[in-house]
C-alpha cells in the first residue's frame, strides 16, 4: 500500500479527475513544502501470519521470508511498513508464534521463549526484553486478556500468565497445575488449532483444544 496525496496526478500530462459532477475548480491542495519533505524508506507489504495492532501501528510477524521478524508499520498508517524498524525478538531468529497487545507493552512468543516489545526511552523505535526463556505459545488463538489485565495462553506444557504490571519480577507463571493430567490428553500435532475466549460476564477465560487425539 503506498501514499497518494488527495488529488495528485501521476504527471503534469494526465488528465486531473475532479471529485463530482458540479465543480470547476481543480483545488491545488498539495502544500509545497511537502516537495522537500524527505522521502521515507518503505518496504513492499509481505505475506504475514499475525498480525496485532499496539502503539497505534499495525504489527505483524512471522512473514514468508523471515518466520522470527516483527514489522511496526508507520504511525496511524496500518498499511504502510518503514524500512529499517523490525524487530527479531528471539536472538535464534525461532517463528513468532503469537502476538498479543498487553497493558504495558506487545506481547511476541516463540515456541518456548516470550518477550516484551515497548518503546525505546529516546523516544524513537522500539526495543525486545525477555520475559521468559522457557515458556512460550503454542497457539496464537489461545491468547486472551482478563478483567485485570493479565494475559493467559496455552504453551507447550499448560497454560500461562502475565500479569502485565510494570514490574517484571513476576514474569511468566504457570497456571495449569490442577489440570496437568487433563492436559496430557491434548493432541500435540494440533495444539496449534486451539481457541480461547473469555467470558463477558463471569470473567471466566474458557478455551477448546483436540483431546484423545
Amino acid at each position: 500500500m503506498f501514499q497518494l496525496p488527495l488529488d495528485s496526478i501521476a504527471s503534469a500530462t494526465t488528465f486531473a479527475t475532479l471529485p463530482d459532477n458540479i465543480s470547476t475548480v481543480y483545488p491545488d491542495n498539495i502544500p509545497d513544502s511537502w516537495l522537500v519533505t524527505p522521502a521515507q524508506e518503505i518496504v513492499p507489504v509481505p505475506t504475514f501470519r499475525l498480525c496485532r495492532v499496539a502503539f497505534g501501528r499495525l504489527w505483524i510477524a512471522n512473514t514468508t521470508d523471515a518466520p522470527g521478524i516483527v514489522r511496526p508499520s508507520m504511525l496511524g498508517r496500518w498499511g504502510t511498513f518503514p524500512a529499517n524498524m523490525e524487530l527479531y525478538p528471539d536472538p535464534r531468529g525461532d517463528e513468532i508464534t503469537g502476538l498479543w497487545r498487553a497493558t504495558i507493552g506487545l506481547l511476541a512468543f516463540a515456541e518456548r521463549s516470550t518477550y516484551l516489545i515497548t518503546p525505546n526511552d529516546s523516544g524513537e523505535g522500539f526495543r525486545s526484553v525477555t520475559l521468559s526463556a522457557e515458556a512460550g505459545c503454542s497457539a496464537p488463538s489461545s491468547l486472551a486478556t482478563l478483567k485485570d489485565g493479565s494475559v493467559i495462553w496455552l504453551g507447550a506444557d499448560g497454560f500461562y500468565r502475565f500479569a502485565g504490571q510494570e514490574d517484571y519480577s513476576r514474569g511468566v507463571e504457570l497456571i495449569s497445575t490442577d489440570i496437568e493430567l487433563f492436559l496430557r490428553r491434548a493432541t500435540r500435532t494440533r495444539l496449534k488449532q486451539a481457541t480461547a475466549a473469555v467470558d463477558p460476564k463471569t470473567g471466566e477465560y474458557r478455551c477448546w483444544v483436540s483431546l484423545d487425539g
